[in-house]
């Protein structure tokens, strides 16, 4: 082979890894184009959750108990959302939850105390009327295991 036909090939070679190059680059930036959490019409992913919703719970400890939860947005962080008489633990006290950047649709209550009670959970919101959560509740004598399902 003579080193003319060498370069034609090699360039040709150069020329498809960099138009692989480009193409991988492109629907790279077009992911990673839209913010977190961005279903398209720049809203907020939490708002989906703010509001008054019914609790229709089903504890191991405390059997079937129904109450109100308040759904606030956190002024301060732009993941949190704050729930009030959380496990009917007061009204004017509050978990904090977040909504998942890669599932909008997921609130996940990491480990936190409230009134001596270490809480734990998970909620998925199933249409925009109903979240299913399962929580725990470690009182430091029993660990409670809850099924709720918010409605409104």
């Amino acid at each position: 082979m003579d080193g003319t036909l060498k370069h034609k090939i090699s360039r040709k070679n150069s020329m498809k890894t960099i138009i692989k190059l480009s193409l991988v680059l492109t629907v790279i930036t077009f992911i990673y184009s839209c913010k977190e959490g961005d279903s398209g019409d720049n809203g907020d992913a939490r708002e989906i959750f703010e509001g008054q919703w019914n609790v229709s719970e089903t504890s191991k400890l405390l059997g079937a108990r129904n109450y109100i939860v308040q759904i606030d947005l956190s002024k301060n962080h732009i993941s949190r959302i704050n729930l009030f008489d959380f496990y009917k633990l007061g009204v004017t006290d509050s978990v904090f939850g977040i909504v998942s950047s890669v599932s909008v649709n997921t609130i996940t209550i990491p480990e936190q105390e409230l009134k001596d009670n270490f809480i734990q959970g998970k909620g998925i919101l199933a249409n925009d009327n109903l979240i299913n959560f399962t929580y725990y509740i470690d009182d430091g004598n029993d660990v409670d295991t809850v099924k709720a399902l918010y409605s409104r």
